[in-house]
């Protein structure tokens, strides 16, 4: 990307110096040259450490991060008053899982499984008509695994 902008910097001048020479000595030639440089994306409810959080749910604490010393972490996941809340992660693969998510409601428990990595719990509120609402990313991180 740096190298674009370099190139189109630099293919900016050239024509600006070409235009500058193209006119007469007793006219005038302003040329302004302006580097393109395009704005950071900007993505709503996310947080910088991967938390995300979108229709009032979000998940507390977040990240989580699973160690010898915490290998369990409770979690607590806030809706709108109402709503369902259910969950599906990443977490397992076959027999190998990184964390187990359990729980119901507004209490769940995190605890580490038999495999060190990462994976992502994401907590769906429903309303009372069966509607989405909301979501709420948890990033886990396990580094302890169980044997």
């Amino acid at each position: 990307m740096h190298l674009r902008r370099s190139s189109l910097f630099i293919f900016s001048a050239v024509i600006g110096m070409a235009a500058v020479a193209a006119g007469t000595a007793t006219s005038s030639a302003h040329v302004t040259l302006v580097p393109l440089v395009r704005p950071a994306p900007v993505y709503p409810g996310l947080q910088v450490d991967g938390c995300a959080s979108k229709g009032g749910v979000s998940a507390s604490p977040c990240p989580v991060t699973l160690t010898m010393s915490n290998p369990a972490q409770a979690v607590t996941v806030t809706a709108p008053s109402g709503d369902t809340i259910s969950e599906k992660d990443n977490c397992t693969m076959g027999s190998n899982s990184i964390a187990m998510v359990q729980g119901s409601g507004s209490n769940w428990v995190v605890s580490s499984g038999n495999t060190k990595g990462h994976c992502k719990a994401i907590f769906t509120a429903k309303n009372s008509s069966g509607h989405k609402v909301g979501r709420a990313s948890l990033p886990i991180t396990n580094k302890f695994a169980i044997p």
